[in-house]
């Protein structure tokens, strides 16, 4: 199974508990890092809420009659998998969406961010650039943040602070430290950072403010960011769905 987009008829079987374990598991490990997949599965499952609400009783009453008859039929089989399915993942999915709502995210490391913060520095402190962002990598939320506090760029280089503070938000953000990572971003002044880096860094400032339950500015940001092109733009607005869908 591909791990995106995942395929209609998976989420059709997961939500009616038809799914082997194997493809079960996969694809729910998929969904809770996929606000797509998820508002995709939301939608199969909100289906069977209704029906999951009216018929539950008489569902007991169904299965304790044929429990004493000693007969389950394959239709009876069938219902109580799909309102045990229901059941399961209404219970499931608040749980899947604190993945979204804890806010992680690492901001993309390419060549472009790697030159800037090497050519703030000499070529004999620069080489340590490399043991710096490795644990960013690697998505070690303390390490990456231990080793971008450590590494001192000069003040006068704008780009290189900027880009270094921008880095280590994400990092606190990903440990927990979360009013630490708007004290972060607070530093860079984000409006005025260029493209994709601006978008990015108020990626991460929407998602703090929101761990934090500042709710009125976290909003705003994000009805901002839903407007924008490429990655962040599409992540704003699958978040949008997503609390719509809640």
């Amino acid at each position: 199974m591909p791990l995106h987009p995942i395929d209609e008829s998976v989420l059709i079987d997961l939500a009616h508990g038809l799914a082997a374990p194997s493809e079960h598991a996969e694809a729910l490990a998929h969904i809770r890092s996929c606000p797509e997949c998820e508002i995709r599965l939301r939608a199969i499952v909100s289906d069977r809420e209704q029906l999951l609400a009216a018929r539950i009783p008489q569902a007991t009453d169904r299965v304790r009659t044929v429990a004493r008859s000693g007969v389950m039929g394959s239709k009876a089989l069938r219902w109580i998998a799909v309102a045990a399915a229901a059941v399961i993942i209404a219970v499931a999915l608040p749980y899947l969406s604190r993945d979204h709502e804890r806010g992680e995210y690492w901001l993309p490391l390419s060549e472009n961010e790697e030159t800037f913060l090497r050519s703030s520095r000499d070529m004999g402190q620069a080489r340590g650039l490399d043991n710096v962002l490795q644990p960013y990598r690697e998505r070690n939320a303390k390490e990456a943040v231990e080793q971008l506090t450590a590494y001192a760029v000069p003040p006068s280089d704008a780009t290189a602070v900027a880009l270094r503070d921008l880095f280590l938000a994400s990092a606190l953000l990903n440990a927990g430290r979360t009013d630490e990572a708007i004290a972060s971003l607070e530093r860079i002044n984000v409006r005025t950072l260029p493209q994709p880096w601006r978008s990015r860094a108020q990626w991460v400032q929407y998602l703090s403010l929101n761990e934090l339950n500042r709710e009125t500015e976290a909003r705003e940001l994000l009805g901002n960011l839903k407007d924008e092109p490429g990655d962040i733009g599409d992540k704003a607005r699958l978040e949008i769905e997503r609390m719509r869908a809640d």
